[in-house]
């Protein structure tokens, strides 16, 4: 909440698609520390990889409104309301339960290769759609 603004002056500055190329590389990263942290079994980058997470949040989301207007400035209408649901539905929804799951079903032995693969296919996909 905080470094939304800070984040939108950034891309005042550098460039939308910039900070939020930045803000998906970041997320990769955190994405990273979060497996290495299932494998470890480390708390603290557990924790690091989730603040890393919210920088690279910000970043990406900060830009985002002024970066829709922008690119459909003639017809003023950009219909970012239900691809957003839909990706919330889709991501936030599904992760948990993939997770799970795949834990239920693997047990303690096959923990530490499910979250990173999951971790993987999600953060490829948002780099991916950007």
């Amino acid at each position: 909440m905080f470094l939304m603004i800070p984040m939108g002056i950034a891309s005042d500055l550098m460039g939308r698609r910039t900070v939020i190329r930045i803000g998906m590389l970041t997320m990769l990263l955190s994405s990273a520390m979060l497996s290495i942290s299932a494998i470890l079994r480390s708390g603290i980058l557990v924790l690091a990889s989730f603040l890393v997470f919210g920088l690279g949040d910000s970043l990406s989301y900060a830009p985002q409104g002024a970066y829709l207007a922008e690119l459909y400035r003639e017809q003023r209408v950009m219909m970012a309301g239900l691809a957003y649901q839909l990706s919330a539905v889709l991501a936030g929804g599904t992760s948990v339960i993939l997770t799970s799951l795949s834990l239920s079903f693997l047990g303690e032995t096959g923990s530490s290769i499910v979250i990173p693969l999951l971790s993987l296919v999600y953060v490829m996909m948002s780099v991916l759609a950007v």
